[in-house]
């Protein structure tokens, strides 16, 4: 799989950085990766999107698409693929990795909310 990461944007970077337990946060999940999940999620379920255009650079930076499948996020990005293209072979195995199209509702829905 390429190294294909999730961006956040960085107007609500301090917004997702409180979200994450941590130094100085009472945030409810322990890793960006949760927060984000969660927002990309609530993001699909209020048909929220808004397009990025700036990225946070640092803390939170970059996530790689790995660690939310490591996490068992991957279900959740192979769900809001099919709703967002309302295309179901779009996580066909058929389909080669990374299945950039998959990525896509989480990379730009997240922080809409």
């Amino acid at each position: 799989m390429s190294a294909s990461k999730v961006r956040i944007a960085k107007d609500k970077a301090d917004l997702v950085k409180s979200l994450v337990v941590g130094e100085g946060s009472d945030g409810v999940f322990p890793t960006y990766a949760d927060a984000i999940a969660f927002a990309a999620a609530l993001g699909n379920k209020r048909q929220r999107r808004s397009p990025l255009s700036s990225f946070s650079q640092r803390d939170p930076g970059a996530i790689s698409v790995e660690i939310f499948i490591s996490r068992g996020y991957d279900t959740l990005i192979n769900l809001l693929a099919i709703v967002t293209t309302k295309n179901p072979k779009i996580i066909s195995p058929k389909t080669p990795p990374p299945k950039p199209n998959a990525y896509k509702s989480l990379k730009n829905t997240p922080t809409a909310v």
